[in-house]
């Protein structure tokens, strides 16, 4: 990311690397939880606990809770810098849907 532009190394890479750590752990922690979900569908044909409106809005509060104050560091730091082309990049990939 740094050769490409978009990351300005700073002093304190700490903030970045965590974050960035956070969001990789998020997703094969997803995958695993998907993968076993899968195994056990097929083993044994059940549905998996509903979540009330209460529960689903707590664990999405605790999760942006556990990334704000590294998100406000990093902020702080302004160690990202998008290229003007990037945008456009981004909004032709979100339209993709997969």
């Amino acid at each position: 990311m740094v050769q490409m532009g978009v990351l300005v190394p700073t002093g304190d890479m700490t903030v970045v690397r965590r974050t960035a750590q956070f969001f990789l752990n998020s997703f094969q922690e997803c995958l695993t939880a998907q993968r076993k979900e899968r195994e056990m569908a097929t083993a044994e044909l059940g549905f998996k606990k509903q979540l009330t409106k209460e529960e689903k809005f707590e664990k999405r509060k605790q999760r942006l809770a556990a990334i704000g104050e590294d998100l406000l560091a990093i902020a702080a730091d302004q160690p990202f810098r998008f290229p003007a082309t990037f945008t456009f990049v981004v909004r032709a990939f979100s339209g993709f849907n997969v």
